[in-house]
């Protein structure tokens, strides 16, 4: 099992879009991810004003780019309230899981070997847009991982995916022939998907469903995986919904190991401490 804080760049749109993406990404990212552990360790409750009033500046930055808008304005708000949360608890006897990190190593002449991986989220062109980018156009040597974003879950199962959106993924998939080690993956749910989750997790019938029609999914379109974006089960909601998700990757690699399958499974957590003690079973899902 894998695990990614993911950075937040989309591979959608022009490259005036993608430009953009990176701008505010620069302004909000790196304040919001990355850092998480310098905004901790601050004293400074002026702080959590701070992430509400980039919430409203997000918000007044326009309808041109919708979809990273409304993703960059939900993240700031469950970060701040994140935030906000850990610095009422003053959680400093907290112990957190350490997981490894893959890091560059020499291999047996001496010479060191690329192991990192570099996760790219890839959106799938709006049909109804302009300027678009185009699997094409995507560089095959740029990313170790592309994860194609994003399929959705609706009334407790996977959303039927049309013929498009699977010549999509087999596009996308077809940059494997100038870079064969890249690896492709599904990402499923997204920053607008949180409630499909929820359903589609309560139930051993229902993850069992789920399962097979991912599984039918990533072999037709020849996927190398896929990856889990919940934001973020039993983070101020049900608390049950831990215990749902652990149980469906735990399914999961079941049937896997059943049919004695490679294919990869990651998923894409929170970096604040509160949401991540709220929503993974860490030693669970580490196994």
């Amino acid at each position: 099992m894998r695990f990614y804080f993911r950075i937040g760049l989309n591979y959608n749109g022009t490259f005036k879009a993608v430009g953009f993406i990176i701008a505010v990404a620069l302004t909000t990212s790196l304040a919001v991810y990355i850092s998480w552990e310098s905004l901790k360790s601050r004293d400074d409750r002026d702080f959590v004003k701070e992430l509400q009033k980039l919430h409203v500046n997000i918000k007044g930055a326009g309808n041109q780019h919708e979809n990273t808008v409304g993703w960059l304005q939900r993240r700031t708000e469950l970060y701040g309230f994140a935030l906000q949360q850990y610095l009422d608890s003053n959680q400093s006897d907290t112990v957190t899981t350490a997981l490894p990190i893959t890091t560059n190593k020499p291999s047996s002449n001496g010479v060191k070997t690329k192991t990192f991986r570099l996760v790219c989220y890839y959106s799938l062109p709006d049909s109804g847009a302009g300027g678009d980018l185009m699997p094409e156009r995507i560089s095959p040597s740029l990313c170790t991982h592309i994860n194609v974003a994003f399929a959705r879950i609706t009334n407790g199962s996977l959303q039927p995916i049309n013929s498009t959106v699977m010549g999509l993924y087999t596009r996308v998939v077809a940059l494997k022939s100038s870079n064969p080690a890249l690896k492709v993956l599904l990402s499923i749910g997204g920053y607008s998907e949180p409630g499909g989750f929820s359903t589609m997790t309560a139930t051993h019938a229902s993850r069992k469903l789920f399962i097979k029609n991912i599984l039918a999914v990533l072999a037709r379109c020849k996927l190398d995986g896929l990856d889990f974006d919940w934001e973020f089960p039993a983070w101020q909601s049900n608390r049950m919904e831990r215990v749902h998700f652990t149980q469906l990757l735990m399914e999961l690699r079941a049937e896997l190991n059943r049919r004695h399958s490679a294919l990869l499974v990651s998923v894409a957590v929170a970096a604040p401490q509160p949401i991540i003690d709220a929503a993974y079973d860490i030693p669970q899902l580490a196994e």
